[in-house]
């Protein structure tokens, strides 16, 4: 039986969804229903569906036509999901409909994962996010890229997850962030959370922003994955990030594509990299540095040998398994053969 109804990016209309999830067996656990021409005029039939499936995990409804109050009716079917783990609602036109009922969901449920990309969220939905963000429920993946909620709303989120200790991943790419935000993500940098990977590219943030975050980094123990690619970092916010990583530890993955650095920052990224072995992966393009001279390409070179040993410890555990396996085999072989042989 399959427990995946997958009906993604086929371009269907209510009346068609409608109809398979009439027909649709109601052990579903992942559904997806991405990419078609779905409106709020579905909702009804959505909240019986979700009714007679009570065990979905999984649901993916990114890149349809839901908008306007339908779509906090939509979001309060959700709540009847007790064992829901990943949400899907990107590119859709919800703005700060229904996030009044999502931030419910984020408290009460059991989801860890919340796309909420391109959705024209405002300020003013992220204050009712942020609430419960505070209070450590298990979202551990949040992603509110490509909406305006600028450093208010950017603020107000980091804030909120000083306290929490299980988020791990936040995307806040393209928000319309600038300098203003960073004294509140810097705080959240040097507090008690566990974030792993934090993405701010494509916004506005500069040199003065980044020096605050670089500060933070020098205290960061928890952070692998910083992208800031695309925005208008400098020579000064590049030279203030480079001279903190030297002091982590942790951050394995620097993005920083299209952030206006300059020949001047080439030299300290080469001392970085050879004296970072944990610093593997390093997106540089379309910066103002000399790409064909000898700084840059030993740069990537060095980076590539180290992501290549970063994997030869996930080959080595792999390898001990197999061998603990076969001595364990090979035990029960001989006892076999002492005992019945």
């Amino acid at each position: 039986m399959a427990k995946e109804l997958d009906k993604g990016y086929e371009a269907l209309g209510d009346s068609e969804i409608s109809q398979i999830l009439n027909d649709a067996h109601p052990r579903l656990e992942e559904i997806d229903l991405g990419g078609n021409k779905l409106t709020c005029k579905c909702s009804p039939t959505l909240t019986q569906f979700f009714k007679q499936c009570p065990g979905l995990t999984s649901i993916d409804l990114r890149d349809n036509r839901f908008s306007g109050n339908g779509f906090g009716d939509l979001v309060t079917s959700f709540l009847q999901l007790k064992f829901l783990r990943s949400l899907r609602l990107d590119s859709n036109h919800m703005k700060n409909y229904g996030c009044d009922v999502l931030a419910h969901l984020v408290q009460h449920s059991s989801l860890t994962e919340l796309e909420l990309t391109d959705n024209n969220v405002q300020p003013e939905g992220v204050n009712m996010l942020a609430k419960v963000l505070s209070q450590n429920p298990r979202l551990k993946r949040l992603s509110l890229a490509y909406n305006p909620i600028a450093d208010e709303g950017i603020s107000t989120i980091c804030n909120a997850l000083k306290s929490n200790r299980n988020m791990t991943s936040i995307d806040l790419s393209d928000c319309g962030a600038r300098d203003g935000c960073c004294s509140a993500v810097a705080d959240m940098l040097t507090s008690r959370c566990n974030l792993e990977s934090l993405t701010l590219s494509v916004n506005k943030i500069g040199g003065d922003g980044v020096c605050e975050l670089a500060t933070a980094m020098r205290k960061n123990t928890k952070l692998r994955f910083l992208d800031l690619g695309c925005n208008p970092v400098g020579n000064k916010g590049g030279l203030a990030l480079i001279e903190a990583l030297s002091a982590n530890s942790t951050l394995n993955t620097l993005h920083i594509p299209t952030c206006e650095l300059g020949e001047e920052c080439a030299q300290p990224l080469l001392e970085l990299v050879t004296k970072k072995k944990n610093l593997h992966d390093l997106v540089l393009a379309v910066n103002d540095f000399d790409f064909k001279g000898d700084v840059v390409p030993q740069i990537f070179e060095i980076t590539a040998a180290h992501k290549e040993l970063a994997l030869q410890p996930k080959a080595a555990t792999a390898s001990s398994k197999y061998f603990r396996v076969l001595l364990v085999l090979l035990v029960f072989c001989l006892v076999g053969l002492y005992f019945f042989g």
